[in-house]
């Protein structure tokens, strides 16, 4: 009976004792675990909130001339009656290369045109256009072109993300207060494309080594209405 009794409390007792060891692994580690959970959060909010603030339309627009015109400029009448006002326009060949090109009121004007008949045209409000010059041009009514394929998507946008780097520098407090980033943390990002840093907000030697990533597939637009494909990878601390 003394050794049944003696065994049962020796299980108790070692019971007890793995419930102690659990219970001080936990207080060891909860701590970083519960940190680990807010950067994970930080992360997903600010991959939220930072693709808002470099998102915007791309429209592209197929155009194709109805008739030969021997003049090198050509005036689309009343083109820009099929796209807000408010953005700007690039205007490319049949091979991509950009043409020169103005606006006049609702009309669209395309120089050194060089027997081109056909057009893909791109706008946004992150494009700027220029004034038409004084050249003079052929006038083409709306039945001298035709308009194809209309096609309006969101895009990330390279000078918006230069922008938003931008004030970051400027006042980088007012951007967190902006965003609600919580008390001590902070947060970066770049911009990667083809495995080549294109920007960052932070020299590589000023972060600390104790930061939390995630690297977002993209898809972005220069100034010049090209898409690449590259990586936005968001950094906390």
């Amino acid at each position: 009976m003394k050794n049944k009794r003696g065994s049962h409390v020796g299980v108790v007792l070692s019971f007890v004792i793995f419930v102690t060891f659990l219970f001080f692994v936990y207080n060891i580690l909860e701590p970083s675990m519960r940190i680990e959970r807010d950067k994970e959060s930080l992360l997903e909010y600010l991959k939220m909130e930072l693709v808002r603030e470099f998102v915007s339309n791309l429209t592209s627009i197929s155009v194709k001339i109805n008739k030969p015109v021997e003049d090198d400029c050509i005036i689309l009448e009343d083109f820009l009656e099929i796209i807000d006002n408010g953005g700007g326009l690039i205007v490319k060949n049949g091979t991509g290369n950009i043409m020169m090109n103005g606006i006049e009121n609702k009309n669209l004007k395309i120089e050194n045109r060089k027997d081109e008949n056909f057009f893909r045209i791109y706008y946004s409000e992150e494009f700027i256009s220029e004034e038409a010059s004084r050249q003079e041009c052929v006038e083409l009514k709306k039945e001298g072109y035709t308009i194809g394929l209309v096609r309006t998507e969101k895009y990330l946008f390279k000078t918006k993300i230069e922008e938003f780097k931008d004030r970051m520098k400027l006042n980088y407090d007012l951007i967190k207060e902006e965003l609600k980033i919580p008390l001590g943390n902070d947060f970066g990002f770049s911009l990667t494309q083809g495995g080549k840093e294109i920007l960052s907000t932070e020299d590589s030697e000023t972060i600390p080594t104790n930061i939390y990533a995630r690297e977002i597939p993209i898809q972005y637009v220069d100034k010049e209405a090209k898409i690449f494909p590259g990586f936005i990878t968001i950094k906390v601390w």
